[in-house]
């Protein structure tokens, strides 16, 4: 703490990892062995305006990265509470997703067209090829936040939050001109080459709950609304991320040292994806003989057999369902 009224914290931070890869039938990285480093600087300032009342955040994270020159993401926050029991808080931020190994430097067949069928009516199979590219630099988020806290009972608070963030330099793809290989056997290769380019504005509003209905029993309610432009260019990131999402989670303590947690969990669909939207449903009954020991009953995703909740647009073969599991789980700690 520099005085009364700052309270500064600071940090460095520096990472380097390497691998080595090897060419696989549809998946190159050139170069096959690669060395990355990131460093990274952080500063923040808890400034105390007026003392019990008002408070101001300001701050910024420093990064260099292998495939990137250094990189600025500040911050600016406030807290205000008018009252004890209320708070007003607001914050803008700027934030960055510096390129992977595989934006920059891999290659890799996403599909071969047979000869002859509606999408290649050509006489040569076509493999779509997608490439990464040197050129490919960070995305690019500033984030715009206002919330409101506040008791509704002695037993439920809330917090209402509203956000509008502006993206820019997302990652997207450009079509190259096809090239014939004579093989043999002869084909055409279509290459896709990852760029930035695209932007989009997304807004929406989080609604939360905590509530205790009687000493033993605790609700958790929450409700998100997402919304993203319309721009028909984002119309298949438009869809990869879900509309409506809600949860109730309930937490029970029960006699004799049981516990009884439930969450229910609805998200929407994903029309870029295909998936439709869902329903899980996760309970745990837990008993503690001792604050040491804990021995637990799991069932995750009650509610249906299966469901798809995420497909790699990449490497679809990735995407994987989600299943129906019980188990049990023992916890001893000493």
């Amino acid at each position: 703490m520099l005085n009364e009224a700052n309270e500064i914290i600071w940090g460095l931070g520096y990472r380097n990892s390497r691998d080595e890869t090897k060419p696989l039938r549809n998946t190159v990285f050139d170069p096959l062995e690669k060395t990355l480093e990131l460093y990274s600087l952080f500063i923040q300032d808890r400034i105390t305006v007026v003392p019990d009342r008002f408070w101001l955040t300001i701050g910024s994270k420093f990064e260099n990265h292998t495939y990137t020159d250094w990189e600025v993401q500040p911050t600016g926050r406030f807290l205000w509470k008018p009252r004890e029991d209320h708070s007003v808080w607001g914050a803008v931020s700027r934030a960055v997703r510096t390129p992977s190994r595989a934006e920059r430097e891999v290659q890799f067949e996403l599909q071969t067209l047979p000869p002859g069928t509606p999408q290649n009516p050509g006489p040569f199979p076509v493999r779509a090829r997608v490439n990464g590219s040197e050129h490919v630099r960070s995305e690019e988020v500033v984030a715009y936040e206002l919330g409101y806290r506040f008791p509704l009972t002695d037993r439920m608070l809330w917090d209402v939050a509203v956000f509008y963030n502006k993206y820019k330099d997302l990652g997207t793809s450009t079509t190259g001109a096809q090239s014939f290989v004579p093989g043999p056997p002869p084909y055409v290769v279509s290459p896709e080459t990852l760029i930035n380019g695209e932007s989009a504005d997304t807004r929406g509003i989080e609604i939360a709950t905590n509530f205790i209905p009687i000493e033993w029993w605790k609700l958790d309610l929450a409700y998100t609304y997402l919304k993203m432009d319309k721009d028909p260019r984002l119309s298949q990131i438009a869809g990869t991320s879900p509309q409506n999402q809600f949860s109730a989670r309930s937490a029970m303590d029960l006699p004799r040292d049981f516990e009884l947690d439930l969450w229910l969990r609805y998200v929407d669909d994903l029309p870029a994806l295909q998936i439709d939207d869902y329903l899980t449903f996760d309970a745990r009954l837990a008993w503690k003989p001792s604050t040491d020991l804990e021995i637990a009953l799991v069932g995750r995703n009650l509610a249906d057999d299966q469901h798809l909740e995420f497909v790699d647009l990449f490497f679809p073969a990735r995407s994987t369902e989600v299943e129906r599991s019980v188990y049990t789980k023992m916890t001893w700690n000493f």
